[in-house]
């Protein structure tokens, strides 16, 4: 993808022992990495390079607003980050996970590309759960889900009384609770 050439790293002809990146992540940065949470945003990312005598160590700062679907009315919404990660490189035979926070690339291409870490460290940064602030859901939506939810103990009660009556007992169930009712009065 030629818009991600700019995220690339070629840390097997890297020299300086430390160095820091900054980079946009805006609307076409998403496009581009096409990643199923997060399709826009303005996010500034900055990453500090430190070159140690095995690896590499990467800081990742993210601050920012990106668009995501509300988990209530579906609509897009603004969700504003902020969060840091930290990435170790090692150099080896393949492009490997070997941790959750180290990865291996083959040493005789020594290209890291920045681009999916950078997505995937938006995408941790998002709370679990996005919604609107309450009044601010789409109100066709809200009046939608209000018709079908189950409000009150009372409701889940009462379906499952109906439930109860409308399914026949197997008769061996009915000799039990007999037993058991006759039992509970003794």
């Amino acid at each position: 993808m030629k818009e991600l050439n700019s995220y690339q790293l070629d840390l097997k002809n890297w020299v300086e022992e430390q160095n820091e990146f900054n980079y946009i992540l805006d609307d076409s940065f998403f496009k581009a990495v096409d990643g199923p949470l997060v399709g826009k945003g303005n996010v500034c990312a900055q990453v500090h390079i430190k070159k140690t005598f095995t690896d590499y160590e990467l800081d990742f700062h993210l601050e920012g607003i990106v668009t995501v679907q509300c988990d209530r009315c579906l609509d897009d919404m603004q969700q504003p980050l902020e969060s840091d990660f930290h990435l170790i490189v090692k150099m080896g035979e393949t492009n490997a996970e070997l941790d959750y926070d180290t990865v291996e690339i083959p040493e005789n291409e020594g290209i890291l590309d920045l681009s999916w870490y950078l997505y995937e460290f938006v995408a941790l940064a998002l709370p679990i759960n996005h919604s609107h602030p309450a009044g601010e859901c789409n109100p066709e939506m809200v009046q939608q889900l209000n018709e079908v939810l189950v409000n009150d103990v009372d409701d889940i009660e009462r379906d499952a009384k109906d439930c109860d009556e409308e399914r026949e007992i197997d008769p061996r169930w009915k000799v039990i609770q007999g037993l058991k009712d006759k039992n509970n009065n003794n």
